[in-house]
């Protein structure tokens, strides 16, 4: 009886930690990691649902990318800080967005959604892949209206050349590959 009493509380306090609230935005590590703080959670970071961009940081995944998609470290690099400046823009440190946690990952990042009214998607995570600086990350959209969304947000910008689309097609199809 206490095992049972014992996996209800946690379910509950879970439960919990997902949903929809306010946040204050505290950094913005790259284009798709920014630092929240809120009542309920306190300091805690996002890796935002959906979508991926390049990588501006060395270490695995930028190694990986790299070599997945033959450019170079800094290429990719170079990228990944034009994603990031995108966030940069589009967003502003100290204010407060409304957005959905959705899961966590394994990194213990929460994954969330940014709700943007003046961006005209009405979402961060949906922008940042109409303009072109990210593309949909769909193994992890287990949604499939959601999933056609975001493809068809990046069918659109590939095909208008925004963004890291513009110059950079090649490197964003192939990312676009490995998020499949």
């Amino acid at each position: 009886m206490k095992k049972i009493a014992s996996l209800l509380l946690l379910a509950f306090f879970v439960s919990c930690s997902f949903g929809t609230e306010y946040a204050t935005l505290q950094r913005i590590s790259d284009g798709d990691t920014f630092t929240f703080r809120s009542a309920e959670k306190g300091k805690f970071r996002c890796r935002l649902f959906g979508i991926d961009t390049p990588e501006k940081f060395a270490g695995k995944k930028l190694d990986r990318d790299a070599k997945a998609c033959n450019i170079g470290v800094e290429k990719m690099k170079e990228a990944g800080e034009v994603s990031t400046k995108y966030a940069e823009e589009a967003l502003q440190i100290g204010k407060s967005y409304k957005i959905s946690v959705r899961d966590k990952d394994h990194y213990g990042r929460y994954i969330c959604e940014v709700y943007v009214p003046h961006l005209a998607q009405g979402s961060y995570n949906k922008a940042i892949v109409a303009e072109g600086y990210a593309v949909a990350y769909v193994k992890y959209i287990p949604n499939a209206t959601e999933r056609r969304e975001y493809n068809k947000l990046q069918a659109e910008a590939k095909r208008n050349g925004a963004g890291l689309w513009g110059n950079s097609a090649r490197m964003m199809e192939c990312l676009a590959k490995e998020a499949m």
